[in-house]
């Protein structure tokens, strides 16, 4: 099988593996080990049984419920693949469009990232707690468009797994270059605020930095929000080479 940075699907524009970024010990992240998306709604049935024979045995739903009962998640009836709804968000989905009309993009971008990673923990913890829990195979984690919810967990596992910062950043900034080519994406940046939808570093290095300077790094903040150290290294030994 193949390894690919972005899966080619039809109904989806930013599935990626996380597999292939240098590690600190010296090794790489595995490939087929975890994809994280955007909404798999639309995804073709070529689309879903592409990601079955990529490996594709869990996936994880973070969006919100309203979001959910909207966008129905196709993997809830396909065989052979667990569906997870593990939301990381505290309200409805209309809060961050909301919000930004009283902060600057940036600023509200960053505050919900922070946010979610102190007021939102069990939430995460659910998250990866079910990772740490998942069959083998390779385990898929998604939001609306794949850069916000879907980066902090993103960010949290290559960290927990010694890759870089700027191979973290990188990540996490690609987003956008993605996410445009879907033409309904387009069409909520025309009825929104441009800035809500950029991947801009910007918005990501705080994240890191909070949970450096509060947690030491990414296994620090797991324990803190109550993964167990089985579980964290469940969690580690599905990603790292």
């Amino acid at each position: 099988m193949l390894n690919f940075v972005r899966l080619p699907l039809e109904g989806a524009y930013n599935v990626r593996d996380l597999g292939g970024y240098p590690t600190k010990c010296g090794r790489m992240t595995k490939w087929h080990a975890f994809l994280r998306s955007d909404d798999p709604y639309d995804l073709t049935d070529s689309d879903i049984e592409f990601l079955k024979e990529y490996g594709l045995k869990t996936v994880i739903d973070l969006r919100a419920e309203d979001e959910m009962e909207a966008f129905p998640n196709p993997f809830e009836r396909v065989e052979g693949v667990d569906y997870i709804k593990a939301p990381i968000f505290l309200d409805k989905i209309d809060y961050i469009t909301s919000a930004a009309s009283h902060y600057k993009p940036q600023d509200m971008i960053t505050a919900f990232y922070l946010h979610l990673l102190t007021e939102a923990r069990e939430n995460i913890r659910k998250v990866f707690s079910s990772i740490a829990e998942a069959k083998e195979g390779a385990v898929m984690f998604h939001c609306k468009v794949g850069k916000d919810r879907t980066g902090i967990v993103a960010a949290l596992l290559l960290m927990l797994c010694g890759v870089s910062r700027a191979d973290i950043i990188t990540n996490y900034s690609s987003s956008f270059h993605y996410i445009i080519q879907n033409p309904q994406i387009v069409k909520m940046i025309q009825n929104s605020i441009p800035d809500l939808f950029y991947s801009k570093p910007e918005y990501i290095e705080p994240v890191l930095d909070y949970i450096e300077k509060e947690h030491g790094d990414a296994k620090g903040y797991l324990m803190w929000i109550g993964l167990k150290e089985d579980e964290i290294k469940a969690i580690e030994k599905r990603l790292c080479e």
